[in-house]
C-alpha cells in the first residue's frame, strides 16, 4: 500500500489540533503542530503526542525535561499552519507567553497542558513524546479546531456533558438494551448474508 493512500486513509479520522512547545538549553522556543495527540491515562494524568523523525526540532524535544500541549480553537488556523512549516520564526507573532518553567504557552488556547517529559518510545517514522500533566488551564468559551481529510474544520455544534456523572436511568438501560438487540440482529443478518 502506498504512503499516499495511507495518508488519505489517516485523514479520515477526525482529530483535534495542538501546538506542542518547549525551549532548548539556551531558552530559545521551539514548537510544532500535531493532530496525533492522545490521553493515555487520567490517574496518573499521562498524554502522548507524535513527532516526525524528520522534524528540525526533534533533537530539542528528545532532550527537554518538559513540554506544553496547546489545544487550538478555530481562530488558530494561521498559527497551526505556521507551526506546521519549517524554517520560519514560528514565535514571531507574540501569541505565546512563558510560564515559571520558561515553557511557551499559547495565551488564548482552548486548553494548555504543561507536561513533565517521561519517555520517548519509538513509533516508526515518528517518536512518541509521553508526558505527565503537571499543570493545566482551559477556556471553554471557544470551539475546537478539528483536522479531517488533511484540512482544518469547525464543529457545527458543540454539546457540553454534565459536570458531574449521573447514574443510568431506566430509560438509559432500555436504550442500551435496544441497541444491544439491534446489534445482535445486525450480526445475525450479516452472518446469514455471508453464508
Amino acid at each position: 500500500m502506498s504512503l499516499r493512500v495511507l495518508h488519505a486513509v489517516r485523514g479520515l479520522f477526525p482529530s483535534g489540533v495542538t501546538i506542542v512547545t518547549t525551549t532548548d538549553r539556551t531558552g530559545r522556543p521551539h514548537g510544532f503542530t500535531a493532530s496525533s495527540f492522545t490521553w493515555l491515562s487520567l490517574a496518573p494524568p499521562l498524554v502522548a503526542v507524535s513527532l516526525a523523525r524528520t522534524a528540525h526540532c526533534l533533537p530539542v524535544f528528545c532532550a527537554t525535561e518538559g513540554f506544553v500541549v496547546n489545544v487550538l480553537h478555530t481562530g488558530h488556523r494561521d498559527l497551526a499552519l505556521r507551526f506546521a512549516s519549517k524554517g520560519e520564526d514560528k514565535f514571531r507573532g507574540g501569541e505565546f507567553t512563558c510560564d515559571d518553567g520558561d515553557l511557551p504557552r499559547l495565551r488564548d488556547a482552548l486548553a494548555v497542558l504543561v507536561c513533565r517529559a517521561l519517555r520517548r518510545p519509538d513509533g516508526g517514522d515518528h517518536i512518541q513524546l509521553v508526558g505527565e500533566v503537571v499543570a493545566h488551564s482551559t477556556d471553554t468559551t471557544r470551539r475546537p479546531m478539528v483536522q479531517y481529510r488533511n484540512a482544518f474544520h469547525e464543529l457545527a455544534r458543540v454539546e457540553h456533558a454534565p459536570s458531574h456523572p449521573r447514574h443510568p436511568t431506566d430509560h438509559d438501560r432500555d436504550m442500551l438494551h435496544g441497541a444491544a438487540a439491534l446489534t445482535d440482529r445486525g450480526v445475525a443478518a450479516g452472518e446469514g448474508e455471508a453464508q
